[in-house]
């Protein structure tokens, strides 16, 4: 087991807890696990997640995640 840290961003703050929302959090996750397992186990549809950052750099989701790895994902985003 490793522990990571986690940030969802805007609407993908309905797919965590309550207490998770709008802040970083910590996570114990099995070793070997890729940022896409990640993303399904915190039950977030996969097809949401327009950015994902690891470590302040933009990753993509076949990444495996290692231990105090920090995870940032943003959904779509509209404007203009």
């Amino acid at each position: 087991m490793i522990t990571v840290n986690v940030r969802v961003y805007s609407a993908l703050n309905y797919y965590v807890r309550s207490l998770d929302r709008h802040k970083w959090f910590r996570l114990v996750i099995t070793d070997g696990l890729t940022a896409a397992q990640l993303i399904n186990a915190l039950n977030i549809p996969e097809h949401e997640v327009m950015i994902l950052r690891v470590n302040g750099k933009i990753a993509n989701k076949e990444y495996v995640l290692y231990e105090d790895d920090s995870i940032e994902l943003y959904p779509w985003l509209a404007g203009g």
